[in-house]
């Protein structure tokens, strides 16, 4: 009897230690617990672990690891309230991203053939776009002066391992035989955050994302990231004898139209498709008036009209230039259901990647009666782009695009290294033209940096920079979008571009900024069409374009 019953106990203790993280969540919240600690361990997941409607809870990992096994999200959180989520490493097997070295180019064609590293994927077919990264093999980073290729076909060849990639966009300048290929392969993010007040990741490491890793929509609150890791995993696939190239194939961070603030501290994210933290809501078009103080407009998927609150701002935009036509608050919310006509909507969004999602309509009551309104014109609401952030003692390397891309309010930028990023260090105001993301920033303190080596990608200007770009060639920019600015204390070095480049700024300090070894070492560098067109005609360290007003700049020191 004491056999059966020592034969039952380890039978149940087996079964027990059997449980998948879903099964230990769900039964942890059940039960009402406000912790759950993971036996420590490695578990596979064949579907996402799924936190729905959680609140006042903690998940440690306990240092385990969550090996997702298919190429959709690890982890969705959805409507959850301050919920924490710490200690633990997300990973991918097989990964979602693929590597291999360049054999041969054909630049006429815009072909490029590659050999799979061993151990890596070999997609037997592969029938949707791929984004490619050549990679240096001296450096094991993004080749420096030479572009992504968007939009690629990955075609099997007959020999074992090898492909053609073909770039139809865009020939492959720049690539050699002997460079290696990155190539994001999956789509969805690693993280899928939707709906939810006051988050906290802390001690997380993401060794491998599909496309961006934490992905945000339409949540409120304080959001903290501390102590977040989105690095290429040392485990190599099975037969491989190469290091991984890609950590993510996108963004690490990236929030849309969620009223909260986001803090990081004390992060490192490096080897990724995009940028490191992108913040940002939607430039929505201007769809009708209704009266003088009452209009609708178009949202899209991701904008949840229950988040929006009386009081609100909402910034009417010129067209072409998004000069502020007028602020005014809002003083009354209604959700029309009837969806906008698809081709009155495409009529909006000539150009733009977003136009089958803005059909949803929403009425808005102003304070104040509206300006005249010119045909084309576009509003954002400030608070639905981010009610603000920070970003301290975080390090921001080795990856393509931008190190911050931050179109929200009311930030500082303290403290942060950055290096062998592509594209610059800091950018700040919206990317108003093909991507629609609002939008102007006010009250952004960015101080006590240090950049080093950014900005090789082709075409890039400048290691910190506003945005805002117009529309269109030769129709000016914008006169008081980002304002009330700082730049102070920072130390640029080492970069092909200017050190501080401005454009439609107003009330801006730019002081005891140290700028050493940049473009101009180059004075000679000429600026692109595109810079010219935001009024710089040549670049400087401090390069100051046009509509920039008050502007203060001192003790800086240039090398």
């Amino acid at each position: 009897m004491k056999c059966v019953m020592w034969l039952f106990l380890v039978l149940a203790t087996v079964l027990a230690s059997a449980a998948t993280p879903q099964q230990m969540l769900d039964d942890a919240v059940k039960k009402g617990q406000q912790i759950l600690t993971l036996p420590a361990g490695t578990y596979r997941l064949n579907r996402q672990l799924l936190f729905q409607k959680v609140k006042d809870f903690t998940f440690d990992g306990n240092g385990s690891t969550l090996l997702m096994t298919n190429s959709g999200p690890a982890i969705r959180i959805e409507d959850c309230e301050d919920l924490t989520l710490k200690n633990f490493t997300i990973d991918y097997d097989p990964l979602p991203n693929t590597q291999g070295t360049v054999i041969s180019v054909d630049m006429e064609k815009r072909v490029t053939r590659i050999r799979m590293h061993d151990g890596y994927p070999c997609p037997e077919k592969c029938d949707h776009p791929v984004q490619v990264y050549p990679f240096s093999p001296k450096t094991m980073s993004f080749k420096k002066g030479v572009r992504e290729m968007y939009g690629a076909q990955l075609n099997p060849r007959t020999e074992p391992r090898e492909f053609d990639v073909c770039t139809p966009h865009e020939p492959p300048l720049g690539v050699e035989p002997g460079d290696y290929y990155a190539i994001r392969l999956g789509t969805g993010p690693a993280l899928w955050i939707w709906g939810n007040h006051n988050l906290t990741f802390e001690d997380i490491t993401v060794n491998a994302s599909p496309s961006l890793t934490f992905v945000a929509r339409a949540n409120s609150g304080l959001h903290r990231y501390k102590n977040i890791r989105i690095l290429p995993g040392e485990t190599l696939p099975a037969g491989a004898n190469i290091p991984r190239l890609l950590s993510a194939g996108g963004d690490g961070v990236n929030y849309e139209n969620s009223p909260a603030r986001v803090e990081l501290e004390n992060c490192e994210f490096a080897f990724m498709g995009d940028d490191s933290f992108n913040i940002h809501g939607t430039l929505l078009p201007f769809y009708k008036q209704i009266s003088p103080n009452v209009i609708r407009i178009l949202t899209p998927y991701s904008f949840r009209a229950a988040l929006l609150k009386n009081d609100m701002t909402v910034r009417l935009m010129a067209p072409d230039v998004f000069t502020i036509l007028a602020e005014n608050q809002i003083t009354g919310i209604k959700v029309i259901p009837e969806k906008a006509p698809l081709e009155e909507v495409k009529k909006l969004f000539p150009s733009t990647m977003s136009v089958p999602v803005f059909q949803s309509v929403v009425e808005l009551t102003l304070k104040n009666p509206l300006p005249e309104v010119p045909n084309g014109a576009f509003l954002d609401i400030k608070e639905m782009n981010g009610l603000g952030f920070s970003v301290k003692n975080c390090y921001f390397h080795d990856h393509r695009a931008y190190g911050l891309r931050m179109m929200s309010c009311n930030g500082i930028i303290e403290n942060n290294r950055f290096e062998r990023i592509k594209g610059s260090a800091i950018v700040f105001g919206g990317e108003l033209t093909f991507w629609r993301e609002a939008g102007h920033v006010e009250n952004l303190i960015i101080r006590n940096n240090t950049i080093h080596d950014v900005g090789s990608y082709p075409g890039e200007y400048a290691a910190i920079k506003s945005n805002s770009r117009p529309e269109k060639f030769n129709v000016g920019v914008s006169a008081n979008g980002n304002r009330n600015i700082v730049i102070e204390n920072n130390t640029v070095s080492d970069c092909p571009c200017a050190g501080i480049a401005l454009f439609g700024v107003k009330d801006i300090q730019v002081k005891n900024n140290v700028l050493s070894n940049l473009c101009p070492n180059g004075k000679d560098k000429t600026p692109s069409q595109a810079v010219l067109n935001v009024g710089i005609p040549k670049l400087e360290p401090i390069s100051i374009g046009a509509n920039v007003e008050n502007c203060i700049v001192r003790d800086n020191v240039i090398k």
